[in-house]
This record gives structure tokens, sequence and C-alpha cells, in this order.
């Protein structure tokens, strides 16, 4: 968890300007650790609208357990010990965060050639409207799965209140979720997963006689 964390904190530095070119760092850890890779595309402020919706449902269709590359690099190709994406509910422009975990032999240029290609698939329209309903399907059944017991509910409505000011935000979270459509999808993908947008941290065990 420390790993993830000092990768995630590195990559809100290198994304604290929106208009900054794309940046990449890398991070030689002192100790042995699976090769680590994030990729932080900025992203507006979480909201209660549908291109917020969106966003969390993209990350879910490029990234997700269900989805293709997810399949393929983690599963079948096992180039992959973990491949994820975590859309932060924030007041301010933010990051949407994507997280891999390499397996032995795996390069970070490989990894990153193939979730472009995935993202510019999406953007470029080929994705079918079934999968997009999916998605949204499972998105919002497990954001209502997460609200069982009261604790839970004013959980859930502190944080989402806390990014929008809307006492309202656990039914309207909800109601964009279902709302989402498959041109916004593409919109989102084109608009914000844009290698513009994007900042690389990589992380591996310093070698002798240099960074790997």
């Amino acid at each position: 968890m420390a790993r993830i964390a000092s990768l995630r904190g590195v990559s809100r530095t290198l994304g604290d300007s929106l208009t900054a070119p794309p940046r990449s760092v890398h991070v030689p850890w002192q100790g042995p650790t699976a090769a680590k890779m994030t990729l932080a595309y900025k992203v507006p402020a979480f909201g209660l609208d549908r291109e917020t919706a969106a966003i969390t449902v993209l990350g879910e269709l490029v990234f997700g357990e269900s989805s293709p590359l997810y399949r393929k690099l983690v599963v079948e190709e096992q180039k992959l010990i973990s491949l994820g994406a975590t859309h932060y509910r924030f007041r301010d422009p933010y990051l949407l965060h994507v997280d891999a975990t390499l397996k032995e032999g795996t390069t970070f240029d490989e990894i990153q050639e193939e979730v472009s290609a995935a993202i510019a698939e999406i953007a470029g329209g080929e994705i079918a409207k079934e999968r997009v309903e999916a998605v949204k399907s499972h998105a919002r059944y497990a954001f209502q799965l997460g609200l069982e017991t009261p604790k839970d509910v004013a959980t859930a409505l502190a944080l989402l209140m806390s990014a929008t000011g809307d006492p309202n935000a656990v039914d309207e979270y909800a109601r964009a979720l279902s709302e989402v459509t498959v041109d916004d999808v593409v919109a989102v993908a084109g608009m914000f997963l844009s290698e513009k947008r994007r900042n690389v941290v990589t992380m591996a065990t310093e070698q002798k006689g240099g960074a790997k």
C-alpha cells in the first residue's frame, strides 16, 4: 500500500497543472518489489452530471475485470498481476488513476501502449451499446449495494456532499449513472484520457548500477 500511495503522490504532483504537458517519472524502490505503474489522467471536479458518471463508466469499461484489456493482460497473457482504475470524488479537478502491477519480464512501454490502444478504440466509437449498458448496470448496483446500513448511507452521503454540496447527491449520482450513453463514454474517452492529459509514474526495484 505504501508503494501505491507513493506512486499516487508523485502523480498528483505531476498533475497539479491542467495545462502541463504529459510527463513521466521513474521512482527507484529500495528493496524487492513487483514493478508498478500509475497512469494519471487529469479530469474535471467530481459532479452529479452525466460527464462525471461517464468517466466512472469508462474506467470500468477499459480497466475493469470484465474488460478485454484486463482479460488479455491479467488472465490470458498474464503480463500483469493487477489492473484497475479509480475515479476519485473531489470538489476540485483531480486525476483518474490507472494502477498496474507488472509481472517479471513485462515492460512499462508495452503496458502503456496497450492502455493507449484500448482507450483509442473506445474514443473512436468502437464500443457496443450492450457493453456500456452492462457496465452501467454493474456500477449502479455496486453503488447501491454499498448502501446497506445507515453507516454506509451516511458515509456515502458525506463523501458525495463534500464534493458536490448537494444533499440529494446519492440519488442524483445514481440517476446520472443510469443516464450515461455510448456517446457520453466516447466523448470523455477522447476528451480526458488523451496523452496530453496523462502523467506516468513507474516504480521498480533499483538495480545495481542504476534504476530499472
